[in-house]
């Protein structure tokens, strides 16, 4: 039975294992040797080859050995792979911009802190948007995505929703000693505990 069910994802990880033991062959040099194996070339070469052919497929070998394509199949490795990673760093560079131009939007935000005002006066969605995301990213991860908030009344009635938890008292944060006090622990005399083992059996005390 094969070991997956797509040709393509089993001869990359064969492709893979095989690179691992044996790196220096390209990767036309590996399919040919992986199709020389499984067509089993060597029967065929063996019954119906003489003297010449051998010696034409060495020319023809010859040939293509001094074409230099296992160099330029390296070359054009190392290329893409400087590219993808000037393209992911360029992302990367972007979406920092990015973020950090909306922090800057964010922080010279004026917010509408009073529901009622709010609901009698709603700003633009835009503005909603803005400071629907000010509350999430002061940890506020109980508001509606953006995009179940697809009319103006939803982005409205989400944001005094969110209004009114930001100005509902938060609990203290309890520290180890808060939690686990002496009032939670029963009380227990001071005085020692005398046990007389003289009228009990070892039986008595195995577990």
């Amino acid at each position: 039975m094969k070991v997956t069910n797509n040709d393509n994802e089993g001869a990359l990880a064969t492709f893979k294992q095989g690179m691992y033991h044996t790196p220096q062959p390209t990767t036309q040099q590996f399919s040919a040797t992986k199709m020389y194996h499984q067509n089993d070339t060597y029967s065929f070469m063996k019954h119906c080859f003489g003297p010449e052919d051998h010696q034409a497929v060495m020319q023809q070998t010859t040939v293509l050995d001094g074409l230099g394509i296992a160099e330029v199949g390296r070359t054009a490795q190392a290329k893409h792979y400087t590219e993808v990673q000037a393209k992911k760093q360029q992302d990367d560079t972007d979406w920092q911009a990015k973020a950090d131009t909306k922090n800057q939007k964010l922080d010279g935000l004026v917010l509408h802190l009073s529901t009622p005002d709010l609901i009698a006066h709603p700003p633009t969605c835009a503005i909603l948007n803005l400071e629907l995301d000010w509350h999430w990213r002061n940890k506020d991860k109980y508001i509606p995505m953006k995009k179940d908030l697809k009319h103006k009344a939803n982005k409205v009635y989400a944001l005094a929703a969110t209004v009114e938890c930001y100005h509902s008292p938060k609990p203290p944060p309890q520290s180890l000693e808060d939690t686990v006090g002496s009032s939670t622990l029963p009380e227990v005399s001071a005085d020692l505990i005398d046990d007389d083992f003289s009228k009990s059996e070892d039986k008595d005390y195995r577990c």
